[in-house]
């Protein structure tokens, strides 16, 4: 019965993350039809670029500050030294964001010589670094609010920055047509609550009359000690993710690194807004547990979470073999049709990259952070390699094989060596009971819209999701007891409140 408490407890802590979750990754769905409309497919496949390079240049500027204070929040609390722990922290962000931003843009300065591109990127760029800077501090203020169960003020900062930059930016993009209205527009909305954030911390703490001081030496040290195996090892998760764009970048055209990103970005949609979620909810509950010596609680809390994501994600790959080309017309507009090729391949690489901390959890729990950097490295040039050699023979096509097989490997490596710190057990036959019910459903569907297929795109899409779903979900309850019961449970629920209604 503790067991389930404590299951349904993370499903509860997943939910309320979830619907701030999911209106900002609606926000991002508004903006990407405005913005892959608007723009060229050359400044399209440029924003990507830029994207991609202030996604590997922010984990380097933080020094994994983020990582950090989820780590050590509960130490220094205990320790009644949160204000100097979070300021030390601050400053850091600020000091070397500024550094790394300076030789980024010396970098672009140089390559500008030789590239024209990057001359025309120089200002849009210089602006992202900055606010890759000010994104880090608004990371580092709003995660005292989930790291103290205030979720509903978490769930607001993070909608209020989404949707004020994406306002702010989709205006100006539509008055100037240009990146450098795009990064001005999302500049001005993070300052402005990252001040917000930074006045009601300084409020809260009275920083500058601590006796403490506003930086500990001490604090940078353990901090970064921990931080920066972890924001490297990011750097090379980015490398692992992105690092395709440029090689795309290099055989071919910034057209065809748009085609291939819209693709890959629609797949980082599904994902996030399934495991952004969950891991917001579930990391300070497994360090809870494994703090708390609770080790059977945790490995079922990780053996199910594997099997329910999985539940959900293996349809929706099924599902995308069928929906993409309609999804990429109606999102991206025709011009991006070539996408839909890579979504199912893209997608089912994402979602395992999904699932990276339950597979490496061994290693979070006992800090063997360097760990991480030498298997992501080593999974980033494996990446690069491959795209090496696929790129240039089999286009966007061997970008997206790459991807998969890719993070093939890069879940079988973090497991096989996590397990020796912390075994997680792998629900085997549900992974394959799920698979097996997934293609069912798929060959069922593929041959039934042949049939009843709608004409309109958004009536198709709409048709072959709830089709699927709804012989998955009767598959399920049919052959899988949990599921069952857990439906009946469900079902007495709804009909008990339907009876007090009535």
């Amino acid at each position: 019965m503790h067991k389930l408490n404590k299951k349904l407890k993370l499903l509860t802590e997943t939910s309320n993350f979830f619907w701030g979750e999911f209106l900002i990754m609606t926000s991002g769905l508004v903006s990407f039809p405005i913005f892959t409309r608007i723009f060229s497919k050359e400044q399209y496949g440029l924003f990507s670029l830029i994207g991609v390079t202030v996604s590997l240049l922010a984990p380097l500027s933080a020094l994994g500050a983020n990582r950090a204070i989820l780590r050590f929040y509960e130490k220094y609390k205990q320790q009644q030294s949160l204000p100097i722990f979070l300021s030390t922290l601050l400053i850091s962000i600020v000091i070397f964001g500024f550094l790394v931003s300076f030789f980024a843009l010396t970098g672009c300065k140089i390559l500008s010589f030789y590239c024209l591109s990057a001359k025309y990127a120089f200002l849009p760029f210089g602006l992202a670094l900055i606010w890759m800077i000010a994104q880090n501090l608004f990371a580092l203020l709003n995660m005292t609010y989930r790291l103290e169960g205030k979720i509903i003020s978490y769930n607001i900062n993070g909608i209020l920055r989404k949707y004020g930059g994406m306002l702010i930016a989709v205006s100006l993009v539509l008055i100037f047509n240009s990146l450098t209205s795009y990064y001005a527009g999302i500049l001005v909305a993070e300052c402005l609550i990252v001040f917000v954030l930074a006045f009601l911390f300084f409020k809260k703490t009275n920083l500058f009359s601590l006796s403490q001081g506003i930086f500990s030496k001490e604090i940078f040290v353990v901090s970064a000690k921990y931080g920066i195996p972890l924001s490297l090892s990011a750097i090379s998760i980015m490398l692992f993710n992105s690092g395709d764009r440029y090689i795309i970048a290099a055989f071919m055209t910034s057209k065809d690194v748009a085609i291939y990103s819209v693709g890959y970005t629609l797949c980082e949609y599904a994902k996030e807004l399934i495991v952004s979620p969950l891991n917001l909810a579930l990391l300070p509950v497994v360090f809870k547990l494994w703090e708390n010596k609770k080790i059977d609680e945790l490995n079922g809390l990780l053996t199910s979470t594997i099997r329910y994501f999985l539940m959900l994600a293996i349809p929706i790959c099924f599902i995308s073999i069928l929906v993409s080309s309609d999804l990429i017309t109606v999102l991206a507009s025709d011009k991006y049709k070539e996408s839909a090729q890579v979504v199912p391949i893209v997608l089912a690489g994402v979602f395992l990259h999904g699932l990276d901390f339950p597979f490496s959890v061994g290693l979070h729990l006992v800090k063997k952070t360097k760990i991480f950097l030498y298997v992501m490295s080593m999974a980033a040039l494996l990446n690069i390699g491959l795209n090496i050699f696929a790129v240039p023979k089999f286009g966007i096509m061997g970008a997206a094989y790459t991807t998969l097989v890719s993070y093939i490997f890069y879940i079988a490596v973090f497991y096989l060596i996590s397990r020796r710190y912390f075994k997680v057990q792998l629900p085997c036959k549900s992974i394959i009971h799920h698979l097996l019910l997934g293609a069912i459903c798929f060959f069922v569907v593929d041959y039934y819209v042949s049939f009843f297929g709608a004409s309109n795109r958004i009536l198709n899409i709409l048709n072959i999701s709830i089709s699927y779903f709804v012989l998955y979900i009767i598959l399920l309850c049919l052959t899988d007891g949990v599921v069952r019961g857990h439906a009946q449970k469900s079902w007495r629920f709804i009909t008990k409140r339907l009876a007090r209604i009535s």
